[in-house]
């Protein structure tokens, strides 16, 4: 179970950083379209004209979700220090997997549907 939390604690803070990189460089113009971050779906990757303003609809979410993460990673953290085998840590563990479950959602629902629906589409 401590290999498990320390996964995700590594995993969930890394996906935190990644959103609030991916949302300052939105806020200042600098996000441009590339294969490894943002919102991927074939309506935001066809079109560069597309790419901007579906970011910009998503990028309060995008923050929500790298928050939501973050805290699914001091979750995971604390389980290591309070023994991820039982007892509170062991309930820590649990609150970290469904903490991060949450943020994944909140990225890709909130996300990307307020990217989609910025692009004037509907679901792909």
């Amino acid at each position: 179970m401590e290999r498990f939390a320390f996964v995700m604690c590594a995993g969930f803070g890394l996906s935190a950083a990644c959103c609030f990189l991916m949302y300052v460089r939105i806020r200042a113009g600098r996000f441009y379209p590339n294969r490894w971050l943002g919102v991927a779906t074939s309506v935001t990757r066809r079109n560069g004209h597309v790419w901007e303003p579906a970011h910009k609809a998503a990028a309060p979410w995008i923050l929500r979700a790298g928050v939501v993460a973050l805290l699914a990673s001091v979750l995971a953290g604390a389980s290591l220090i309070a023994g991820a085998e039982d007892g509170l840590g062991w309930w820590l563990t649990i609150a970290g997997a469904a903490t991060g479950a949450a943020a994944v959602l909140i990225f890709k629902i909130g996300a990307e549907g307020s990217a989609l629906a910025a692009a004037g589409s509907g679901r792909d």
